[in-house]
């Protein structure tokens, strides 16, 4: 009896001691779990709370710099008025297609490039228009065919030299005579005559120089001739007026009337030769303004003026 009560005592123990180990590993898994939640949880926490103080940092940069954006376009409000007249001109545009022109204007105001002529390398402003004010002269009646003499002196007296159409013919004037002289060498006749010729632009170069050395001027005429009429209006833009030849009448194209052989080479004389300066253009358009010695101030379309212009091989003078 007591054998049995003591084998039953031993079964009992055992099963106690196996719910106790089961119990115990039980918890241990309990706290292991609680652990794993409660440091996840940490570390949530923190990385939000990391999350939100960068997006506050990130916040407080992107407000500084708004700030700085705004008191940056500030001060440009503030100091650059032409900025307020270009953002007026361009809001204008899409309310009145008219003003374009006046956009575009302002847009190759700002456009440059250097002036290959000129020395000193000057940046010249790529103008849309420009308009110089030559005071026309007659060539009328003192000299019916003085167009280059006549030209020559509205450029002369409006870089500022007192000097007159007839003095310049007369004393400064180197004068020839058909088939014994060029029209390069000098003036075929005399301006004073009806029936003279007349003379190419090397002839109003030395006249001009002639002059300019007898004032003691820091000056002096260039023969540009060659040059393109387009790229002749930087001349403009730099307020030098040039001396050019082309026809008498814009609806008329060059024609030769007469020639002769000097030294084994012809020369044949254009009849409706003319020498006009060149004292404005507008690109819009397009059109250019001349002193005629004839008419006095014309403006005439671009395309058809410059047809004459290269019918007489571009000649061009310039004094600067």
């Amino acid at each position: 009896m007591m054998k049995k009560k003591n084998k039953f005592t031993k079964r009992l123990t055992k099963i106690a001691l196996v719910i106790g180990a089961e119990v115990l590993l039980f918890s241990g898994c309990l706290v292991m779990i609680y652990a794993r939640g409660t440091g996840e949880s940490e570390n949530q926490g923190t990385y939000q709370e990391n999350v939100t103080l960068g997006t506050k940092e990130t916040n407080a940069g992107a407000e500084k710099q708004s700030s700085l954006q705004a008191g940056t376009n500030q001060d440009k409000n503030i100091t650059s008025p032409v900025n307020e007249q270009k953002t007026a001109g361009t809001a204008q545009v899409s309310n009145n297609y008219n003003t374009v022109a006046t956009e575009k204007m302002m847009e190759s105001e700002s456009e440059t490039e250097t002036d290959v002529n000129d020395d000193s390398a000057v940046s010249v402003a790529k103008t849309e228009s420009e308009m110089l004010y030559v005071e026309p002269i007659s060539q009328l009646p003192e000299l019916p065919t003085g167009c280059e003499i006549t030209s020559l002196t509205m450029a002369l007296n409006y870089e500022g030299y007192d000097i007159d159409k007839e003095d310049l013919a007369d004393n400064y004037l180197t004068k020839g005579r058909p088939g014994v002289n060029s029209y390069e060498d000098a003036f075929l006749g005399n301006p004073r005559d009806e029936d003279s010729y007349g003379c190419f632009a090397p002839v109003i170069v030395r006249t001009a120089n002639k002059y300019l050395t007898e004032q003691n001027s820091a000056k002096r005429a260039y023969d540009v001739s060659g040059t393109d009429l387009e790229d002749l209006f930087d001349e403009i833009r730099s307020g030098n007026p040039v001396i050019i030849w082309g026809s008498m009448n814009i609806d008329v194209d060059i024609e030769y009337t007469d020639e002769w052989e000097i030294d084994g080479k012809l020369l044949r004389w254009p009849g409706n030769e003319h020498c006009m300066v060149l004292s404005g253009f507008d690109l819009y358009n397009e059109t250019v303004t001349v002193c005629d010695p004839l008419r006095e101030v014309e403006t005439y379309d671009f395309d058809s003026f410059e047809r004459h212009f290269k019918q007489m091989d571009k000649m061009a003078v310039v004094i600067k």
